[in-house]
């Protein structure tokens, strides 16, 4: 008896053994089912935000290129968002990258559209009496729960994230390097015409206080030096502002010197000495340098510095 009992254990799995071995394996199963699943979600939201700081990147070069433009473009307009085909027209039409290079960072590690959040207009102080108009903008990627949740308040404050994953793209920042390339440029432009001036003042062998070094004037020939290597400002140009790169040649300067960053901010210089009255009237020579500096305010704003002869 003992021996059919055994023969018959050998010819298979009874039914409980059975049960066992599939809850063992389901549950296994479930286990390998959800760890796949949480690596998968882990790594697409991990691509998520590698891909949010790229397209950062990018959206960071086109305020470099549009710095106030975009502010006149959306003048008088509150809380903004760029869908992810408005995305790619803003990159492309100003040439920041191409359609196909846009398109792909225009969406996430799910393949799901990028969102921009653009803060409304935002005006603050800035140095050498000036002002900066922006906006922030933000960009948020929906996240494994695939609802985009993050806002912002009216104000341009941040009011709900929920599991979305976002990066900030400061448009203070960028005005603000604008703004200082322009004061560099304009100081560079005050310091070439500084030179100029001491250096005619030098050639000159009267050497006369009293000489408008800073330019020629036909009408003034008492008063000023030689014409050789001047700028020449006839008569009735005298108090009108005459654009910077047409001086280039007399200051020693490119170009780049007297332009903005894409060339689209006009420097230009006002000779307000003239003639003295009386022509011994004492130094020192004044001349204005003047930045006109569109769309920061939604018109065209100046910057004007005034350069004295140095000596």
């Amino acid at each position: 008896m003992f021996s059919q009992i055994t023969s018959r254990r050998t010819k298979g799995f009874t039914l409980i053994e059975v049960i066992i071995a599939l809850a063992v394996v389901s549950a296994l199963s479930v286990i390998a089912i959800e760890g796949s699943t949480l690596a998968a979600d882990w790594y697409k939201e991990k691509e998520s935000r590698a891909k949010l700081e790229t397209s950062a990147e990018v959206w960071r070069q086109w305020l470099q290129i549009t710095p106030y433009d975009y502010v006149t473009t959306w003048s008088g307009q509150g809380y903004l968002t760029l869908s992810s085909s408005s995305y790619v027209t803003q990159l492309t039409t100003w040439n920041v990258t191409s359609s196909d290079e846009a398109s792909a960072r225009s969406t996430d590690g799910y393949g799901r559209g990028i969102t921009v959040h653009i803060t409304p207009e935002k005006t603050l102080s800035f140095d050498r009496g000036t002002s900066i108009s922006f906006r922030d903008f933000y960009l948020s990627s929906a996240g494994p729960n695939g609802t985009s949740e993050f806002a912002l308040d009216s104000n341009g404050n941040i009011a709900t994230v929920g599991d979305d994953a976002y990066v900030l793209v400061s448009g203070q920042d960028a005005a603000a390097r604008f703004m200082r390339s322009i004061f560099s440029k304009a100081d560079k432009l005050a310091t070439s015409m500084q030179s100029y001036y001491q250096g005619r003042y030098l050639r000159d062998p009267a050497r006369d206080i009293f000489r408008t070094y800073f330019f020629h004037q036909d009408s003034n020939s008492a008063s000023d030096p030689e014409v050789t290597g001047a700028i020449n400002v006839p008569a009735s140009d005298s108090g009108t502002w005459i654009a910077a790169s047409d001086l280039l040649s007399q200051l020693g300067l490119n170009a780049s010197d007297v332009q903005s960053p894409y060339g689209r901010t006009a420097f230009s210089v006002q000779f307000t000495s003239g003639a003295r009255t009386p022509a011994n009237s004492s130094p020192p020579y004044t001349v204005n340098l003047r930045i006109n500096i569109p769309g920061l305010f939604q018109s065209t704003r100046q910057y004007v510095q005034s350069v004295q002869a140095p000596i």
